[in-house]
């Protein structure tokens, strides 16, 4: 049987489509005289035997990748030959490429030999020079892959001005499309992360999901370890960090911004199928310090912090967690302290999740105070000199019917603020400002008052506001939805 279509037309994206097939079929076996499709400038054409034993060779050229690719640019061109038992054939490929863009990465120019035999040995060696990925600029990438299908090797390296990478694995695929081997090394080198190197070769398996056995990187005096897995039974971490110094990030900083401290953390995690995570999490820093750029009057504002403190455990059984954190300034004297607890009866979710707390009891409580509102002046009040602390408290419950209870507590003591206008020294008083809140079975109210004077005169400004929200009375109620009842008055007695 001899079949022939002489013309295949069409139009797909706005480009034209024009092609041919002829071929020769006796029973299993196929003959290619021609087979040509044309897709605007970019073309494919196939000859030779396509039946039980293959001998068919292929030649592709695309000159605009955005046909194959929307939004990606660049050329490519391909040629090869398919040989051997249809499930199991020889394929060798050359495959050249220029000026590739896409939105994920891009280069100058790739370049690929391939002969993979799916029966015997597999080699592939391929080189893409002039590599922008992830934000970085790489002279070169090469990929090697040599062995047989059920044991191979894999290397991976890259070079730039401002990173190196050396990866080798090993391993096999079985016939259910599994691949079981190990991590043998892995060096890396970025100028934000400094240089870090695999301690030891780590068990890896891939398919379904991925499983890796302990995977130690160091940077002297750095460590860093993961164990876990993934399928559709859920994600297992457990993770360790030891003596990480967060100097070594620096260049990941924004400008003016420095960080001196050790971390060090242990993880262990569950997230099963349902949402819920279990497992702990402990973080913990040295003391250290942070310099912030002065919004005032330029330099920099030093502030120094005792070790930090992140605990959090989540189980069936319920979930506990803690945060700890106390500011200074150079010379020790406290600026900010915060402290934090939750408690729950139940796992956490992950956060796309969140909708199942709505029937889960917790309590959380977290503190704010600032004992020297410096702070303030030298970073969030520029022109602006401040005295006087503030303390703020929140504690929330939520009790198995999803009723929510809790109060919010905001007060500073007198504040004074001093400013130069037109080279007049202005003293501005703050007498002690309340913001008082509760929510319970009557839903939300809150009431707020503030005054402020000058040195030797009554009240400049005056303010008072309150709110009600008789609605809120549990997390299922949306805040857009919710009637609102809230006045608010400011008098001004000298608008000078």
């Amino acid at each position: 049987l001899t079949a022939a279509i002489d013309t295949i037309y069409g139009e797909l994206r706005g480009e034209s489509l024009d092609g041919r097939f002829e071929a020769r079929v006796a029973g299993p076996e196929i003959e290619l005289s021609a087979a040509r499709i044309a897709w605007g400038p970019a073309r494919v054409e196939a000859s030779g035997d396509a039946g039980e034993a293959l001998d068919l060779a292929f030649d592709a050229e695309v000159p605009d990748l955005g046909l194959l690719l929307p939004g990606a640019s660049g050329s490519f061109t391909a040629d090869g030959r398919a040989s051997g038992p249809r499930t199991t054939p020889r394929i060798t490929a050359n495959l050249e490429a220029e000026e590739i863009v896409t939105d994920a990465a891009s280069a100058s120019s790739v370049s690929g030999d391939v002969d993979v035999d799916l029966a015997g040995p597999l080699q592939a060696e391929l080189l893409a020079l002039g590599v922008g990925v992830a934000g970085r600029d790489l002279d070169s990438v090469r990929v090697g892959l040599t062995g047989r299908r059920a044991d191979h090797e894999l290397r991976i390296s890259a070079s730039g001005p401002r990173a190196d990478l050396a990866l080798e694995a090993s391993g096999g695929l079985d016939d259910g499309g599994h691949w079981a081997g190990s991590l043998d090394t892995l060096s890396l080198r970025a100028d934000t992360i400094g240089a870090w190197a695999l301690e030891a070769p780590a068990a890896l398996a891939v398919g379904p999901g991925v499983e890796f056995e302990e995977l130690c990187l160091r940077s002297d005096p750095a460590r860093i370890c993961a164990a876990g897995a993934s399928d559709e039974a859920g994600i297992r971490l457990d993770a360790t960090i030891d003596s990480l110094r967060l100097e070594r990030f620096a260049p990941l900083m924004p400008a003016g911004y420095e960080v001196e401290a050790g971390i060090d953390a242990v993880i262990d995690l569950d997230q099963q199928a349902n949402g819920a995570v279990t497992g702990s999490i402990d973080l913990r820093t040295t003391a250290g310090s942070l310099a912030l750029p002065r919004s005032d009057e330029g330099g920099t504002l030093l502030l120094r912090f005792e070790p930090i403190v992140f605990a959090l455990t989540s189980a069936d059984s319920g979930s506990v967690g803690e945060v700890d954190l106390v500011l200074t300034d150079s010379a020790g004297a406290a600026l900010v302290r915060v402290e934090g607890e939750i408690d729950s009866p139940f796992a956490l979710y992950q956060p796309q999740d969140l909708s199942a707390l709505d029937s889960q009891p917790f309590s959380a409580r977290a503190e704010l105070a600032v004992d020297d509102l410096e702070l303030f002046s030298a970073y969030a009040l520029p022109r602006w000199d401040a005295w006087g602390s503030m303390h703020a408290l929140v504690e929330l419950e939520v009790d198995e019917a999803g009723a929510l209870t809790g109060t919010l507590a905001a007060a500073t003591d007198s504040m004074r603020l001093r400013n130069t206008v037109r080279q007049e020294a202005y003293l501005l008083t703050l007498d002690p400002f309340r913001l008082d809140a509760r929510v319970g079975p009557d839903g939300l109210t809150g009431e707020t008052d503030l005054a402020v004077s000058v040195p030797g005169s009554e009240d400049l400004i005056t303010v008072r506001g309150e709110i009600r929200m008789p609605e809120l009375t549990s997390l299922e109620i949306v805040p857009a939805e919710q009637p609102v009842d809230a006045t608010l008055s400011i008098q001004v007695d000298d608008l000078y």
